[in-house]
């Protein structure tokens, strides 16, 4: 049965209890939360004019109650957890309150929080939540009995449910809290980027994976328009455009994709979904766009279509035919060069059977194959097709092949891939490759072997001379032959006239005959077949036939054997050029310009040149000067040098002493411009200021290296032109009479001595003391320099 208590007194019990419902109603009014509770345990206590009010929660166990507030002798006390068992409250019904008028320490002995308080009455109220369970209890406990009065319980029981209902409401807002806490962070933390945009199209909230993708700030993203966030091309700010008007249409904006503009500047793709934004009465206020980043997928899409299409162009480009059947043997795949082949179209043959384009040998070949690849699914089924079979043109001609066959099995279908040439082209095709690959392997080697090529240097009448011969040859396709000693750059001016003609579109093919070992000469200039002696593996095109349409240089032509000079003779004089090992003569057209240190008239006297291939080579003779017969360029030679060389080696040498430069204008430079390339070349290395200064005994360095016989070097020349000169017999050495003690190198010393006075001291020429001696002019120079031999005034 329901009591009440109240331990007021008045003559009117109605007139009291509205009195303590409008002091708790009029307490309670404005708090909320936390206050509420606290709030309302005062002002029960206070109108009722008991000693303890508290609100109580259960925990999760529903074993113990937990106070939420509590008021106890007149002032807020601390909260506290109690077990339910042993205390008044598990007398508390379901629904229903409980009341111990008195003697509440005498039923509850053992409780000490009881005891403590001095409690003789209690009063406890359910609140119960809208499911219908009890959440826990408000609770009244005095010093003094209590009364029974039903509208204080009543009272009672009004603010238990108030309570109820607060604790209730800040769940609620709790909830609410969380499921905007919850919201916000899959707002912040989705995988796809949310932006939601006004009326206007201006932004006016994006989460951070927005952020990212458009990599720019939030303050600076926030309020921009939505045009500025796309590039303005066709798929940009076009796109956009255009979803904008379908979106304000009424239409679904789902997945479209388009191009968006970075804050770098960069360019990505998103794939875009767009939802109106609707206020009360169902107006578009905006919108909430889902954008998912899809540049990486759209790189892979183009980097695909960019590989398809570089398949198809190799497929299309392709030497051989390449011809696809599906299971029925109906052609799906048909590329140029079989177009080519076969003599038809593509759209002649597609989706057509194979039958027209094979013969019976290849179809019956073909069916036994694809038996065999059907039996070994898996497993390498590419075959190479045997000799003997032959394929049909669409003309009906038929012709020998060479094919591989492949098997490819995919999702929805198996294609047989055949892959053949025309044996009668492969020699041919081969051959064109073969010469191509030579003619860009020589290429190769000359662009790295010249990559210090310079222009001719120098300014003396010699040098102009030259240069004009250069003029007049050049527009002909005469043979020239370069004379000069080793050093003077012959090779420079074979590059000149070269260029000078018409032939410059065309290779300059060089060849150092003195660098070819013998047994070679004759397979490096004319090439040779595959098989043609042991050791040629395959077919090698010849230097001759690498400069069909330009120019070719023989240097140190002197140097070729004899049996080569036979071969050499028949190429120049037919125009024909015939591999070593094969059998048909290959037409040529080529200018061939020579080059030699020797004197090439003394070595057909003796022999060793064939003079029907001298008087061949010596169309345009051109004599190359040595450069102390033009010693007015060496200054400006040096300086080139030393420019060249200095900013090469990172030297800051700008300038040869005064000094130095007298010395290299006196010095003869046996080894030519060659010579005075190594000399600033070493000083530039050992320099210590700006200016060179060359010692004496430097310009003797290395002299008997620079007088051999090596390749010319790719310094710049000097040369001077001189007309042929007749053959002329050479004088016979005078008879020199040694003493019998004389060592071996005083005989040497008389003899070039007797040798030099009966030549009057001319040392090269057709009447110089080096061609009576069989020596190169500058090894008799180097020679009388080391024995001390100086000619007296």
């Amino acid at each position: 049965m329901t009591t009440a208590i109240s331990n007021k007194s008045s003559s009117d019990p109605a007139a009291v209890e509205i009195q303590i419902l409008r002091e708790i109603a009029a307490g309670t009014a404005h708090a909320t939360g936390d206050c509420f509770f606290q709030t309302l345990v005062e002002h029960v206590a206070r109108a009722l004019d008991v000693y303890c009010v508290f609100v109580t929660a259960f925990t999760e166990d529903r074993q113990h109650l937990r106070t939420m507030a509590v008021w106890a002798d007149g002032k807020p006390a601390a909260n506290f957890e109690y077990d339910v068992e042993g205390t008044p409250c598990a007398l508390v019904g379901r629904g229903d309150s409980c009341l111990i008028p008195k003697g509440l320490r005498d039923r509850f002995p053992d409780n000490d929080r009881i005891a403590e308080m001095g409690g003789e009455s209690y009063f406890g109220v359910p609140m119960i939540d809208t499911a219908g369970a009890m959440f826990g209890q408000l609770v009244v406990i005095d010093t003094r009995p209590m009364e029974h009065e039903p509208v204080a319980s009543a009272i009672l029981e009004i603010f238990a449910s108030r309570a109820m209902a607060e604790i209730e409401r800040i769940q609620r807002e709790s909830a609410l809290v969380a499921s905007e806490s919850r919201f916000r962070s899959l707002f912040e933390d989705a995988p796809v980027s949310y932006v939601t945009v006004d009326a206007g199209g201006r932004i006016t909230k994006a989460n951070r994976r927005s952020l990212r993708l458009f990599r720019r700030p939030l303050d600076e993203l926030l309020g921009m328009h939505v045009s500025d966030l796309h590039p303005d091309t066709p798929q940009g700010k076009a796109r956009s455009a255009a979803i904008v008007e379908r979106f304000h249409r009424g239409e679904d904006v789902s997945d479209e994709e388009l191009q968006i503009l970075r804050g770098d500047g960069s360019v990505g793709w998103v794939a875009l979904t767009v939802r109106a934004l609707l206020d009360d009465q169902g107006r578009a206020i905006g919108n909430r766009s889902i954008l998912v980043d899809i540049t990486d997928r759209k790189q892979t899409e183009t980097r695909l279509r960019q590989s398809e299409d570089k398949f198809r162009r190799i497929l299309e480009s392709a030497m051989d035919a390449i011809v696809a059947i599906d299971e029925d043997s109906r052609v799906v795949l048909f590329n140029g060069a079989a177009e080519r082949t076969f003599r038809c179209t593509a759209d002649a043959v597609m989706h057509e059977p194979l039958d027209r384009l094979v013969s019976d040998e290849l179809r019956e070949f073909i069916a036994d194959y694809r038996k065999r690849a059907r039996n070994k699914r898996g497993s390498q089924t590419a075959v190479w097709a045997p000799s003997g079979l032959k394929a049909r043109r669409y003309d009906g001609e038929t012709f020998p092949i060479e094919a591989t066959f492949s098997r490819v099995e995919l999702d929805t279908q198996t294609l047989d891939t055949i892959i053949l040439r025309d044996v009668n082209d492969r020699a041919e095709a081969a051959s064109q490759i073969q010469q191509l690959q030579s003619v860009t392997n020589y290429l190769r080697e000359e662009l790295e072997s010249e990559q210090h090529y310079r222009e001719i240097v120098g300014s003396s009448p010699a040098l102009m001379d030259v240069l004009n011969s250069v003029e007049q040859v050049a527009d002909t396709d005469a043979g020239v032959l370069i004379l000069g000693e080793t050093g003077t750059g012959k090779e420079l001016i074979a590059r000149a006239i070269h260029q000078a003609s018409d032939r410059r579109d065309k290779p300059l093919i060089k060849v150092n005959c003195a660098a070819i070992p013998r047994t070679l000469v004759e397979s490096e200039l004319f090439g040779h077949e595959k098989g043609a002696f042991t050791g040629a593996t395959r077919l090698k095109i010849g230097r001759f036939e690498l400069a069909d349409g330009g120019t070719i240089f023989l240097d140190e032509i002197g140097e070729i054997p004899n049996f080569v000079q036979v071969k050499l003779l028949r190429v120049l004089q037919e125009r024909v050029v015939e591999r070593v090992g094969g059998a048909e003569p290959k037409p040529i057209d080529v200018r061939v310009i020579a080059a030699t240190n020797r004197n090439l008239e003394a070595e057909v006297r003796r022999g060793r040149f064939r003079a029907d291939l001298y008087f061949r080579l010596n169309v345009f003779p051109m004599r190359v000067p040595s450069l102390r017969e033009r010693r007015e360029d060496i200054p400006q030679l040096a300086m080139h040098f030393v420019e060249l060389y200095g900013q090469r080696f990172g030297r800051p040498v700008r300038a040869v002493s005064e000094e130095s430069m007298a010395r290299l204008v006196r010095y003869d430079w046996p080894g030519n411009i060659r010579e005075l390339e190594n000399v600033i070349e070493r000083a530039v290395i050992l320099a210590k200021g700006d200016s060179l200064d060359i010692p004496e005994q430097t310009l003797n360095l290395g002299l008997e290296a620079a007088l051999g016989e090596d390749p010319p070097p790719v310094g710049v020349p000097a040369v001077a032109p001189v007309a042929p000169a007749a053959p002329a017999a050479a004088p016979a050495p005078p008879a020199v009479a040694a003493a019998p003690t004389a060592t071996l190198e005083d005989v040497e010393r008389q003899h070039i001595i007797a040798v030099l006075e009966s030549c009057d001291w001319v040392i090269e020429g057709a009447k110089g003391a080096a061609l009576i001696l069989d020596m190169h002019p500058n090894t008799l120079r180097s020679r009388m320099k080391r024995l001390g031999i100086a000619r007296k005034s």
